[in-house]
């Protein structure tokens, strides 16, 4: 060479100069003046690292917060749910991608993130979707189990059981969800509850919004309880069950086995409707419907053939017995008035439990469901005697509950639970706008059915508010 050369260090997109190797090494390289001969240099790179910034959603943990990835290269981060989390997306910002991750997994997932040709930095996003139950619970936050005042401004409210299980209050709480096509609302998440395989959860309940007609609870030939009924909800024996009970859990369910002409019960002495629900529960939802086990103990039993009127007590109380080891039945004779239809002349035993997945709510959900109002809160109305709920306070308690289910013709809606007399065996609960009332299982009331949704339900709240016009849905 004439002249000394200095070799110009080169640049590539993506990746670092590490320096020259060949004829020359280092990060500067040169050529003196007046050397001869062949010489060859090769530029040697390493790919620049870019953080990436892992972001995961409630119920996620993420084996780091961020990652390096080299450019045009992969590298890869843990996923992990929750119990009662699935992950519901994974997606990142221009110029990265992300494989591996089943959606609907709630298992770890190994996420594989690339860098496209990326000269920059990314966020790869994990959301996540919570079972129903972890939802609603999600909604309380960290509020106390032991309060039974509404949590802010969610329409939730523990209902100061020992079960401390989280409900819906108020007239019009967002509690809707679409479960079979159709508007249900949730009730709340109720604890202990034991499935039909033996295990102890938490699960969501939830009841039909609208009434799938007026229906009898049960009816019987004129020589069994006068064609009132039986109130005993499950089978027993060679007693098949409680008609209603038939009919949710066989006829709803797409399956008419009560009758061959699918018609329900609605009168006493074993008549029926002219005409039937046109509504049934499809296959889809009827896989979210755990079977559990139902408590049937009589809301007014106190103990041997001793009972009281429902109004007496208060809602404790009320829930305490509908979990008794009780039944509907301590008569041993009874007439009606003229002396002609004896009602209790049953030979069915009596049963605390139902193992089952479709029935009605209980009283007491009725009474829980209040926010109470500016004259009587929720916690006078909660410690007021029932009877004082048609009466003094009713404006107050009973028409702030979502529950109350108001007909111009008085008819309510069928509660599960049975009502002890000393001279009949043939009366249930029925929850009305006015209270409680007990009346003749065959009598005509609107059946609203209650449920318990699988664990493994999540609700997926996508623009979605949880009112009638937005309801939360349900997926599994």
């Amino acid at each position: 060479t004439t002249n000394t050369i200095t070799l110009n260090n080169p640049t590539r997109t993506g990746y670092d100069f590490t320096g020259w190797s060949g004829s020359g090494t280092g990060t500067t390289v040169t050529i003196p003046k007046g050397s001869t001969g062949n010489k060859s240099y090769t530029a040697n790179w390493s790919a620049k690292k870019y953080a990436v910034t892992i972001s995961v959603g409630t119920g996620l943990s993420r084996s780091a917060s961020s990652i390096n990835v080299n450019y045009g290269s992969t590298n890869t981060v843990t996923i992990t749910p929750s119990s009662g989390y699935k992950i519901s997306s994974a997606s990142c910002t221009s110029g990265y991608t992300v494989s591996g991750v089943t959606i609907g997994a709630t298992s770890a997932q190994t996420a594989t993130i690339k860098n496209n040709s990326q000269n920059g930095t990314g966020t790869c996003t994990f959301n996540s979707m919570a079972s129903a139950v972890n939802y609603v619970k999600n909604l309380a936050g960290s509020a106390s189990n032991t309060s039974t005042a509404e949590i802010g401004s969610t329409g939730l409210a523990y209902d100061g059981t020992s079960d401390k299980n989280l409900r819906y209050i108020g007239s019009n709480p967002n509690n809707y969800v679409s479960f079979n096509g159709e508007l249900w609302r949730i009730i709340g998440v109720m604890n202990n509850i034991q499935t039909s395989s033996g295990s102890t959860t938490s699960l969501l309940k939830i009841s039909r919004n609208d009434s799938l007609g007026k229906y009898s609870w049960d009816s019987s030939s004129s020589s069994i309880n006068g064609g009132y009924g039986i109130n005993q909800w499950g089978a027993s024996g060679s007693y098949e069950g409680a008609d209603l009970m038939r009919e949710l859990n066989t006829d709803y369910l797409g399956s008419v086995t009560v009758g061959t002409d699918g018609k329900w019960y609605d009168d006493s002495q074993n008549r029926k409707s002219t005409s039937k629900p046109t509504s049934t529960i499809g296959s889809t939802a009827q896989n979210m419907i755990e079977s559990v086990v139902w408590k049937l103990g009589a809301a007014n039993y106190i103990s041997g053939n001793n009972y009281d009127f429902i109004d007496n007590i208060t809602v404790s109380t009320l829930y305490t017995r509908e979990r008794a080891n009780t039944n509907g039945k301590i008569c041993t004779s009874g007439y009606d008035p003229n002396g002609i239809y004896e009602y209790c002349n049953d030979t069915v035993t009596r049963t605390s439990t139902w193992t089952g997945k479709i029935a009605l709510i209980y009283p007491s959900d009725y009474i829980y469901s209040t926010s109470g109002g500016s004259a009587a809160n929720r916690s006078t109305c909660l410690s007021t005697n029932l009877e004082n709920w048609d009466v003094s306070i009713k404006s107050y308690c009973a028409n702030n509950s979502w529950l109350n289910y108001y007909d111009y013709y008085g008819y309510g809606q069928f509660s599960i639970s049975p009502e002890v007399s000393a001279d009949g065996a043939e009366l249930v609960v029925v929850v009305r706008n006015d209270g409680l009332i007990f009346t003749g299982a065959a009598s005509k009331s609107e059946i609203r059915p209650a449920l318990y949704l699988k664990s493994n339900v999540y609700i997926d709240a996508t623009n979605r508010d949880g009112s009638s016009s937005k309801p939360y849905l349900l997926v599994q």
